[in-house]
């Protein structure tokens, strides 16, 4: 109901969801997909940079806290979202959340690239090859190139 509530406000909310079978009862061998909350009574709220909505968003009863430090909320990067919507979601990004992904890659085969997250952060490659959402780079690494495969969020233009 809370998400709901949100939403109506006009505030982007992300609530990470398992799915579990479970019987319906004792006597059937029937089995129902029942949806839980990852972070019980946990939600991800947002509202586009520009705007100040936080005053609005504590003003709705539902809300109870945040997470943040100084009584300013934490806010979380883009690509770090997308991260934890993808773990949360078993690899996949909810419908719904579609609209924040990339349409297409902003590189091609031949491109350098930096990563962006990871142990090689803001570390030079070159795109050898793409496929789906994953990349192949080269770098160089201890004087030989090595060909890596990695997500295409984690890397990103020079």
């Amino acid at each position: 109901m809370p998400e709901v509530i949100l939403r109506r406000a006009g505030f982007e909310v992300y609530l990470p969801v398992k799915k579990k079978w479970r019987t319906v009862n004792r006597f059937t061998k029937e089995r129902r997909l029942v949806e839980y909350p990852v972070l019980v009574g946990w939600m991800f709220v947002g509202w586009p940079i520009d705007q100040a909505r936080f005053h609005d968003l504590m003003a709705l009863d539902v809300v109870t806290g945040i997470a943040g430090a100084g009584g300013r909320p934490m806010c979380l990067g883009h690509s770090y979202m997308l991260k934890l919507m993808r773990r949360l979601s078993g690899k996949s990004i909810p419908p719904e959340c579609h609209k924040f992904t990339r349409a297409g890659h902003e590189f091609g085969i031949g491109d350098d690239v930096v990563f962006t997250d990871g142990p090689f952060i803001d570390f030079p490659a070159k795109v050898v090859d793409i496929q789906g959402a994953d990349a192949r780079v080269s770098i160089l690494l201890f004087g030989k190139e090595r060909v890596l495969e990695v997500p295409t969020l984690d890397i990103g233009r020079v």
